[in-house]
C-alpha cells in the first residue's frame, strides 16, 4: 500500500477528512442557487475508501449462507432499533400534540424539504421525494457503510478502541443527515436533533455489526433492508 493511501488510515487525516465532508454537505444548503457539493460528498465518500482500503470486505457467501444465523440476528437488531426509535419518537410527537409540525416532527420537516428542494431545483415535490429514495435505497447503503464503517470506524478502530471507534464515526454519520435540513428557514432544531440521534443510535448498530460479522457486506445488506422497510411505511 502506498505512503499517501497509509496516510489516510492515520486518525487526524479520518477525522480532518470526515470533517471536510459534512462541510460540503452543509455547504450544499447555503450556495444558491445549486452547486454540486452533495455529489461531490457522494463520489468522494466511495472514492475515500476505495484508496485507503480500510474496510474488510470479506465473503458474500460466508456472510449471507455460512453464517446466515448471525446475519439474521444483526439484521433483527437493525430493524428493532431503527423501527423502534420512529416509533416511540413519534408516539411521543402524538402525545404532546406536535406530530405534523416540521420544526419538531422529521417526517414533515423531510417533506417540508422536499419542497424546498423541488423549488429551488425547478422540479416538484414528487420527482424530489423520488431521486431521495433512489438515493437511500441506491447509493446510502454502499456509500455510507463503505465510508462511515469500512473507512472511519475500520481506520479508527486500527488505532483506538472499538467503542470509541465506533463512537466517532456514528457521531460523524448522524451530524452529517442533520446537515440536510439546513436547507429550510428557520433551520428546524428539534428535528435535525432527533435526526442526528436517530442516525448514530443506527451507527452504532452498523458499527457493531460489521464488528460482529467481520464484512461489509453485513452491515450493507442491512442497511438498505432498513431504508426499504422505512420507504415502505
Amino acid at each position: 500500500m502506498g505512503s499517501r493511501a497509509q496516510g489516510l488510515r492515520k486518525p487526524l487525516a479520518i477525522l480532518v477528512l470526515t470533517t471536510a465532508l459534512t462541510v460540503l454537505v452543509w455547504l450544499e444548503s447555503f450556495l444558491p442557487p445549486w452547486a454540486p457539493f452533495f455529489l461531490i460528498y457522494a463520489i468522494l465518500a466511495i472514492a475515500i475508501p476505495l484508496w485507503a482500503r480500510s474496510y474488510r470486505l470479506g465473503s458474500a457467501r460466508e456472510a449471507f449462507i455460512t453464517r446466515w444465523k448471525l446475519f439474521l440476528a444483526l439484521l433483527s437488531l437493525t430493524l428493532l432499533v431503527n423501527l423502534g426509535l420512529s416509533l416511540t419518537y413519534e408516539l411521543a410527537l402524538h402525545a404532546i400534540g406536535l406530530a405534523g409540525h416540521p420544526y419538531y416532527d422529521l417526517g414533515a420537516a423531510l417533506e417540508a424539504l422536499a419542497r424546498a428542494a423541488a423549488k429551488r431545483f425547478g422540479t416538484t415535490p414528487e420527482v424530489a421525494i423520488l431521486i431521495y429514495a433512489l438515493y437511500i435505497l441506491i447509493w446510502a447503503p454502499v456509500g455510507e457503510e463503505l465510508f462511515y464503517r469500512g473507512y472511519m470506524y475500520g481506520g479508527l478502530r486500527e488505532r483506538w478502541h472499538p467503542v470509541a471507534a465506533a463512537l466517532v464515526s456514528s457521531a460523524f454519520f448522524g451530524i452529517r443527515h442533520a446537515t440536510h435540513l439546513a436547507l429550510l428557514s428557520p433551520f428546524p432544531v428539534l428535528a435535525a436533533s432527533w435526526w442526528a440521534f436517530h442516525a448514530f443510535c443506527f451507527g452504532l448498530v452498523m458499527a457493531y455489526a460489521y464488528e460482529r460479522s467481520g464484512t461489509l457486506y453485513v452491515p450493507v445488506a442491512a442497511h438498505f433492508i432498513a431504508n426499504l422497510v422505512s420507504l415502505l411505511l
